[in-house]
């Protein structure tokens, strides 16, 4: 949302998965207000160009009262009719008297911009972002460790195929094993069900901080 509004010449490189946001109108609940009724109306929001982008693209016009900062309280000082806000839950809206109307004006996240065409192609960009990835990719998987008698290591590695494949070593105990793979951190409580009900031991998890996949 920032990039869109500033008008800046950048371009999007990678997407950093969090941050995840929606972009609306905010009315006083209690009101039918939407936006195609915003005509004559004073509009608040921090983000001036896209408010005023959208309005022009309904054909409206209102008036865009520009803030730094606290829209969500300009209409009961009543500075604005409706608001323009960023927000993810729309609790801060909610604690304000206010509701979301209509649909996102812009889904947005947080992303990794370049200020020119060919910035993916330096080398210094192409690391940085590779070191990027491997926090995103991480925070998405841990290390799942455990103990497994032989007879039961294909159904437990089906449970844990790892990037390529598990690694597997051979225990002092006689016919038992070690196993460690990468797994989704998404999954990781059914994982761990699914290899206690087999047999596994000793089954622990770890976070990644960072890695290459």
């Amino acid at each position: 949302d920032l990039a869109l509004d500033s008008g800046a010449d950048v371009q999007e490189l990678m997407a950093l998965r969090f941050g995840e946001a929606d972009f609306c109108y905010g009315v006083p609940q209690g009101t039918d207000l939407t936006p195609d009724d915003f005509d004559g109306l004073r509009i608040a929001t921090s983000y001036d160009h896209i408010v005023r982008n959208d309005l022009d693209r309904r054909g409206l016009d209102a008036e865009v009262i520009s803030l730094d900062g606290a829209v969500e309280i300009s209409i009961s000082l009543g500075v604005a009719d409706a608001v323009a806000d960023v927000g993810q839950t729309g609790s801060t809206l909610r604690q304000a008297g206010l509701k979301t109307t209509g649909d996102p004006i812009v889904e947005s996240e947080a992303i990794l911009v370049g200020r020119n065409d060919d910035a993916d192609e330096r080398d210094d960009v192409r690391h940085f972002m590779r070191r990027l990835r491997g926090i995103i990719v991480a925070r998405e998987y841990v290390m799942v460790e455990y103990d497994v008698h032989e007879d039961q290591l294909d159904a437990a590695t089906d449970v844990t195929p790892g990037i390529e494949s598990p690694t597997v070593s051979p225990l002092k105990k006689e016919g038992w094993l070690a196993v460690k793979a990468m797994s989704r951190q998404s999954k990781v409580n059914a994982i761990m069900d699914q290899l206690a009900n087999l047999g596994a031991r000793g089954i622990t998890v770890s976070e990644i901080q960072t890695c290459r996949i």
